[in-house]
């Protein structure tokens, strides 16, 4: 977590509203600039797999998967791709024995990095202050 976090700063807490007759909703979103590489860089390291339209690309599923289970192969994903050319559903299946999961089933989100990450104890203390000033 803390490589995902490193050097953030600042953040803002906004109140969204849709309408005067509809409903609250709970929900938040993250903003993080400086990150983007394209159009979809945003969802990947939280394991956002959208449905409409339905990622079918295998590098992009593959770099997915890896910012979830894996950061570190993120970068060897085309590699890795050429490695197994052809040979996609063995390396599907290669994965889901290693992670429990594939490329084109991340969830439910059951272990990985981003499960099982832990704030150090200045960024506990940051969240606690930050949600401390916001009551």
């Amino acid at each position: 977590m803390h490589r995902r976090t490193k050097g953030l700063t600042e953040f803002d807490f906004q109140k969204e509203q849709l309408g005067k007759n509809s409903e609250a909703e709970l929900f938040s979103t993250v903003c993080i600039s400086g990150w983007l590489r394209d159009a979809r860089d945003f969802q990947r390291p939280w394991g956002v797999s959208p449905s409409h339209p339905r990622i079918v690309d295998k590098q992009e599923l593959l770099e997915r998967f890896y910012f979830i289970h894996n950061p570190d192969n993120v970068h060897r994903v085309t590699e890795i791709l050429k490695h197994w050319k052809g040979r996609y559903f063995q390396l599907w299946r290669a994965l889901h024995e290693k992670y429990g999961s594939d490329p084109s089933n991340l969830f439910p989100l059951q272990n990985g990095p981003r499960i099982s990450a832990q704030l150090t104890h200045e960024e506990g203390l940051s969240v606690y202050f930050l949600m401390f000033d916001l009551e």
